[in-house]
């Protein structure tokens, strides 16, 4: 490539202006973490402070100066600045020195007194409700909506959906959105292809008859069959073994299963979604899945995004988290600092990490929250504070090591029948029902 400057071509500042006035600002106020502010929209400069002050962004926040802080756009780049508050302006949890000004994008997050600004996609300025099919997708960020708008335009098709995203993510919730929102009169059934032994998934996805096998005390459907006309959500589909993805592939291609033990093939046609957190397209390359199973199955591939990408969603999902808990109980505050924490938090389990924090709040049955409650994972070398006491001693549960792997298959090939299943594993019915409890899974989810 040619280093002569004038044959160089140079990025026009418009560009960059573009991306910046493309931002703009949620506050998130405190201590109450599900009270999501109004959306900022910036242009060229916007002054932060309390009400009455007269900012352009007022917060009703006493512990904000009159003038709090400003972000400006200075060429083509959105910086935030302190503007000689008492309490600091803070970005990314570390204070700004006076006069010296800060670079922000998105996803940076602003602590001014007792309130957080995240910056966030201009478009989330304009109003917006989700459609009633989505209405377990907590949140309003950019991110969120692109995902929802796309699930909507997928709807009428039957094309074959992979859904790929990290682990925690929602990507069952995504499954269950798609399937509500196509109007499908068949229904919506979820198999995990890492919870099946490889030598049950063959039945737990095309079912057997009566006696077909030891064990086999009644005849059963399988998930196909069970989902034709609807959705059939094959969950973490590059743990299903190579030999019952010919299989899979088989039935997918012609409409039609042959449970074990049946004589004839019968007709099952549910669309299916999968879902992997793997890099599917790496596990074909090696060899460890078909190539011609993931051309069957990703005619249509399906981002669905990190909780990272989604930081203006978090407090909202945290609330909605902690409130899904509260049996009856007054939701605890939380101060601005232990969500300042909780927002920047990387949240490499996602929305799965989240819901973890919502039930260890709990625990400490404290009216108000900082960041003493918070787990260690939230904080690196010797920076936390001391934990705060528990308050109460929470009953211990049962190891989840206890937990007979095969239960979840078992559940899928006896259709939910707690009963069955536990007289397949030779326990009490009160027992099976403690595990289930524990997975967090419902019985009523297999039948």
């Amino acid at each position: 490539m040619s280093s002569d400057p004038e044959k160089t071509p140079a990025v026009p500042e418009r560009t960059a202006i573009r991306r910046a006035v493309s931002l703009a600002l949620r506050t998130i106020a405190s201590p109450d973490a599900g009270a999501v502010g109004r959306i900022h929209r910036v242009l060229t400069a916007v002054s932060i402070g309390r009400k009455e002050g007269g900012a352009d962004l007022a917060v009703a926040d006493p512990n904000m100066s009159r003038r709090h802080a400003h972000v400006e756009l200075r060429r083509g780049v959105l910086v935030a600045e302190d503007a000689g508050s008492t309490n600091g302006t803070f970005v990314a949890g570390a204070r700004l020195p006076p006069g010296a000004p800060r670079p922000l994008a998105l996803g940076d997050v602003i602590r001014v007194a007792d309130t957080l600004i995240v910056v966030v996609d201009e478009r989330e300025h304009a109003a917006w409700t989700a459609p009633p099919w989505a209405s377990a997708l907590i949140g309003s960020s950019a991110a969120l909506r692109d995902l929802v708008d796309e699930i909507g335009a997928l709807a009428t098709s039957s094309l074959p959906v992979l859904l790929a995203g990290p682990t925690g993510a929602g990507k069952e919730l995504v499954a269950r959105a798609l399937h509500a929102a196509s109007g499908a009169a068949g229904a919506f059934v979820a198999l995990n292809c890492g919870a099946i032994p490889e030598t049950l998934a063959e039945s737990a996805l095309f079912g057997h008859t009566k006696g077909a096998f030891t064990g086999a005390d009644s005849a059963e459907l399988g998930a196909f069959r069970r989902a034709d006309g609807g959705t059939l959500f094959l969950d973490e589909i590059a743990e299903l073994a190579a030999a019952n993805q010919a299989k899979l592939l088989r039935a997918a291609d012609s409409g039609e299963v042959q449970a074990i033990g049946a004589p004839a093939p019968v007709s099952a046609k549910p669309r299916i979604v999968a879902a992997t957190h793997a890099d599917l397209t790496a596990e074909v390359e090696r060899g460890a899945f078909r190539r011609d199973l993931y051309m069957r199955i990703a005619a249509y591939v399906l981002r669905v995004p990190a909780l990272s990408e989604r930081r203006g969603d978090i407090a909202m999902l945290l609330r909605h988290a902690m409130s899904a808990d509260a049996r009856g109980r007054t939701l605890p505050s939380l101060d601005a600092q232990a969500l300042e924490r909780i927002v920047l938090h990387e949240f490499s389990g996602n929305v799965r990490e989240l819901k973890n924090l919502a039930a260890q709040l709990w625990l400490y049955q404290d009216a108000a929250l900082d960041e003493s409650h918070l787990p260690d994972s939230f904080f690196h070398g010797g920076e936390r504070p001391p934990r705060a006491p528990l308050r109460s001693t929470p009953t211990a549960p049962s190891s989840l090591a206890q937990i007979p792997p095969e239960l979840e298959a078992l559940m899928q090939q006896h259709r939910g029948n707690v009963s069955a299943v536990a007289a397949a594993l030779g326990k009490d019915r009160k027992q099976v029902y403690r595990w289930l409890e524990q997975l967090e899974l419902d019985a009523e989810a297999f039948r």
